[in-house]
């Protein structure tokens, strides 16, 4: 525990050398009109577990503690050319590893990853707003529904203001980590097909639809097959997500009241689905012993609303409700549990939060299918740059379930009650 203590004293320090050095660089570069722009972020992260098995076992409290340092370079190569690098180091003690910006989570305790590697050319054809971007880059939106990953794609980008949006392909081709964790079996041979549109219909309303569709070409998995332990794939797909997202800001006349801010979002998905089942087969090895073809079809709700008062402290209260349909009828031959895409990230910023939290919470970290989340918050600025949030989730299954999607504890659910909890 001393160690880990000094090792994440020592990362503060390097990460806030880090942070200074960064900042002189740029302004020293902003000012001499130099090509290259650099930023860098840190962070250093704690995270404690106990009891996520329900009190199946006798494992103890678990703890990690880790140093994330990132740096990136963009460069201006020419008028209407530019490209952009970025790494990222960790280190970490303890079982759970740490967490990345993207909301996923590795027990790898140390890797250098590379992140970001692209090229764009901007104004095609003398268009303002029209450009063409390849290579490994980041494709988020606000809520992460969607997307929230790095991500080997080329995408074609238009912003207008009024209008903006984007048509992309891709594919990861390769691990990049140093550790080689990020490529296993299930996470390769999968073509994405993606767009999104965005209009602003008003200065206080905005409407987004968005589409991905996905190509699981891994190949034709038979009984018998053998995967390496720890690296199997469970699941082939192709699979088409569709929806739309209606959210503005009202600004009431009420003195009490300085805005009111709302979103909601609709995603269908529909598809086929190949599950894999394997068992053990000698050490190190698993056997393929079950191949099922489902029809796919779910649909998921997530909405909010954040309330922000003229009051001492101005205060912001948030609401929010979020559903992923379940499976009601497992024999008819469609699978109707909600799923997302796996480029999803499911964390945004909540209210007055100044950094990005889960959507749906810290303990469960769940992904929207076969489930009901009813979520209530406030937060309050203190400082300039600074805030405390209070939030509060209530979960419930749609469908009883002794093995809900996603959910990240080790322990099963008992399968007969919908209550899973609630959590502040």
């Amino acid at each position: 525990m001393s160690k880990q203590f000094l090792f994440t004293v020592l990362c503060v320090g390097a990460c806030l050398a880090l942070g200074v050095a960064t900042a002189a660089q740029a302004a020293d570069e902003t000012v001499n009109g130099s090509p290259f722009h650099v930023k860098g972020s840190s962070k250093v992260q704690s995270i404690v577990e106990d009891n996520d098995d329900f009190g199946t076992s006798t494992n103890e409290l678990t703890e990690s503690y880790s140093a994330d340092v990132k740096l990136g370079v963009g460069i201006d190569i020419a008028p209407s050319w530019d490209a952009y690098l970025e790494g990222r180091a960790l280190k970490a003690f303890g079982a759970l590893g740490s967490e990345s910006d993207t909301g996923s989570q590795t027990a790898v305790a140390k890797f250098l990853e590379w992140r970001q590697s692209w090229i764009r050319y901007s104004d095609v054809g003398g268009l303002t707003g029209l450009d063409i971007q390849a290579g490994r880059q980041r494709i988020r939106e606000d809520r992460s529904l969607w997307w929230n990953k790095d991500f080997d794609a080329v995408r074609v980008n238009y912003d207008s203001t009024v209008l903006k949006g984007f048509v992309g392909v891709g594919e990861n081709l390769r691990s990049y980590r140093s550790s080689h964790d990020d490529f296993n079996e299930d996470q390769q041979d999968r073509l994405r097909l993606m767009a999104e549109g965005s209009w602003l219909m008003t200065p206080q309303y905005r409407f987004d639809v968005r589409g991905l569709y996905e190509d699981d070409h891994s190949g034709d998995d038979h009984i018998g097959d053998l995967f390496s332990d720890g690296n199997v794939d469970g699941e082939d797909q192709n699979l088409f997500w569709g929806g739309f997202r209606a959210s503005g800001t009202f600004e009431p006349t009420q003195s009490a009241v300085s805005a009111l801010k709302y979103r909601v979002d609709g995603i269908i998905v529909t598809g086929e689905e190949k599950l894999i089942t394997t068992t053990a087969a000698g050490t190190g090895l698993r056997s393929v012993s079950d191949v099922q073809d489902l029809d796919v079809f779910g649909y998921a709700v997530d909405a909010s609303a954040d309330l922000t008062v003229e009051a001492p402290l101005k205060p912001t209260f948030t609401l929010g409700y979020a559903f992923g349909s379940g499976d009601d009828d497992a024999n008819d031959g469609t699978d109707h549990e909600f799923r997302q895409s796996d480029l999803h990230g499911n964390t945004s910023r909540l209210g007055m939060s100044s950094s990005t939290i889960h959507n749906y919470g810290e303990v469960l970290r769940p992904e929207l299918g076969n489930l009901h989340v009813v979520t209530a918050g406030v937060g309050i600025p203190m400082l300039a740059a600074s805030d405390v949030n209070l939030v509060y989730h209530y979960y419930r299954l749609a469908d009883k379930s002794s093995d809900p999607r996603s959910i990240h504890l080790s322990g099963s659910t008992n399968g007969d009650d919908a209550y899973l909890g609630q959590e502040v």
